[in-house]
């Protein structure tokens, strides 16, 4: 990830991005007989938590927040390709006056510098 993707940086978290090359298969897997047709655009997420943010429960309230704004914000992605996205979050995201809408605002933009979000939608 580190050597193939590229890395966006915000104020409470970083986001970092690669594409995974498809598999070529010699046959399609079947089903019953049936083909099954690989779905495009697959997004794979990590959160990274480390113990410089403080204890467990700083630790897990960073986890639970970026990843409710990663699930708020997974309709607005666009993508052909399968991505691997890691979000590494920082010390600031442990501040009590953090709110999930700060977070959930500032992946959208990490998002949208990475050229996986439509930039024309907004959720209230």
């Amino acid at each position: 990830m580190r050597e193939t993707g590229r890395r966006w940086h915000g104020k409470w978290c970083t986001l970092n991005i690669s594409t995974r090359p498809r598999p070529v298969a010699a046959a399609p897997p079947l089903v019953d007989g049936e083909v099954v047709s690989r779905r495009a655009g697959v997004v794979r997420v990590g959160y990274i938590t480390t113990k410089k943010l403080g204890n467990a429960v700083k630790r897990n309230r960073a986890r639970r927040l970026m990843r409710e704004s990663v699930r708020l914000l997974a309709t607005e992605w666009i993508t052909e390709a399968d991505i691997d996205m890691v979000l590494i979050a920082r010390a600031e995201i442990c501040a009590p006056d953090v709110r999930m809408q700060q977070v959930r605002d500032e992946i959208r933009w990490l998002a949208r510098k990475a050229k996986i979000a439509k930039s024309e939608v907004r959720v209230a």
